[in-house]
């Protein structure tokens, strides 16, 4: 988990390198892309039972591949056709070409890395209009402090499944966000660490109510964020 944050951290940093990325008029879908990209690699590679630092080596090279070929698009006027098919063909081919999958180490895996996909999708908030230094920080701080946490709860998954309703609803403002992710952290770890997490089922009621039945009668604050996270929770 700290190796997929420290990849998937390295792949922003170098987009956010590249004034051609930082320009386009498709930002966000480049930047969801090429991560789905470099999580399949991750993935494909920790099946394999790799070791760490053939992991990051290749994870970084299909990143840098990657930049690379939207760079070379944009050069060539190609940037408005933009398939991601071709793309992603282009950097498996020079990341995964030697492996040798084993079924075996599939099953032993996948609950892990299914957390920090989901994780992934979920934190970065891909639906708001996030700056990139937010979705860094985001990813540098929060994937590894979620994805430990998660890891070690039942059934986590209606836990990720909140936050991303959470998200939708309420439409938080980066500070914001950052002080609804602190919270939501803040009492879920509490919960955990005195054995008073609620069941699945009542986290599921509270989705369901949530999103049904809840609308905003102020206006978000880093201030008011932290009552509303508990009234959400507890």
């Amino acid at each position: 988990m700290d190796c997929f944050s420290k990849i998937m951290t390295g792949y922003l940093l170098l987009m956010e390198q590249s004034e051609i990325v930082k320009k386009s008029k498709q930002l966000d879908m480049i930047l969801y892309n090429g991560a789905n990209i470099v999580i399949h690699v991750f993935t494909m590679h920790v099946h394999c039972n790799q070791p760490v630092e053939n992991i990051v080596n290749q994870c970084c090279k299909s990143y840098i591949c990657y930049l690379e070929y939207i760079e070379q698009l944009d050069k060539t006027n190609l940037a408005n056709n933009l398939y991601i098919s071709d793309i992603s063909i282009f950097v498996y081919k020079l990341t995964l070409g030697e492996l040798e999958l084993g079924n075996s180490t599939i099953s032993v895996y996948k609950p892990t890395l299914d957390l920090v996909s989901a994780l992934w999708n979920v934190l970065l908030s891909w639906n708001s209009s996030f700056s990139m230094g937010a979705r860094i920080a985001i990813c540098d701080v929060y994937m590894k402090k979620y994805s430990t946490l998660f890891s070690i709860i039942s059934d986590a998954g209606a836990f990720v499944e909140y936050i991303g309703i959470i998200q939708s609803k309420l439409h938080m403002n980066e500070n914001v966000y950052f002080v609804f992710l602190n919270e939501y952290y803040r009492i879920i770890s509490k919960w955990k660490r005195t054995d008073k997490l609620p069941d699945t089922n009542s986290i599921l009621e509270k989705i369901l109510m949530f999103h049904t039945q809840y609308y905003l009668e102020e206006k978000l604050t880093e201030e008011n964020i932290s009552v509303l996270v508990k009234r959400l929770l507890c």
